[in-house]
């Protein structure tokens, strides 16, 4: 960066570049090309341009490859009255690359609606190889209520396969106070129409 860097003579100039490296590129399979040039002037109008062209190598491991599995999904111990949910992700890596285990959470009520996401592993904590590790995950909403459904999916780069989900209730103790409350006045008020009647 620039793309194209003029450097005068005798002096020395820091060039970086990003490169993109495309999801289905093989393992050590990226080679790159790095071109510098001169002008060497040969006498009025005539410039002769010399050059040379360095390769680099770039060793990615095996984007793409699917070492990575999932094996257990569960939720941790919880009330139901408990607004926070608290996930455990046990993942295997059977290849020989260090994977980084990255995806999202996603958290929908009884009706389809999205009511929240989670990221996976945002400390970007690595399963190195032939090892099991297990991460955690945790929704902590403002607000909950009803029947939740979490269904974990990871993304394509990450090297993990396999999909599962998990179900879980939520009932606030304000709205169990308030159904407590009302289901004593309605006792109340049948008791004092039975002895009416009586």
């Amino acid at each position: 960066d620039p793309a194209i860097a003029t450097i005068p003579a005798g002096k020395s100039q820091l060039v970086t570049m990003s490169v993109n490296i495309p999801i289905d590129t093989k393992e050590n399979g990226v080679v790159l090309g790095l071109r510098a040039t001169c002008e060497v002037s040969e006498g009025e109008g005539v410039n002769i341009q010399e050059g040379i062209v360095g390769l680099v190598f770039i060793n990615i491991g095996a984007i793409g490859a699917d070492d990575g599995k999932l094996i257990d999904l569960t939720l941790a111990d919880r009330k139901f009255y408990q607004q926070t949910a608290k996930f455990y992700i046990t993942i295997s890596n059977d290849g020989e690359t260090t994977l980084t285990p990255s995806g999202v959470f996603l958290i929908q009520n009884l009706f389809g609606k999205v009511a929240g996401t989670i990221e996976i592993n945002p400390d970007g904590r690595r399963v190195a190889p032939h090892q099991i590790r297990t991460f955690t995950a945790e929704w902590n909403p403002a607000f909950a209520f009803g029947i939740y459904n979490a269904d974990i999916r990871f993304d394509a780069v990450s090297g993990v396969r396999g999909q599962k989900n998990v179900t879980f209730t939520t009932i606030p103790l304000i709205i169990l106070s308030g159904l407590s409350i009302i289901l004593i006045v309605v006792l109340i008020l049948v008791r004092h129409l039975l002895k009416k009647k009586a």
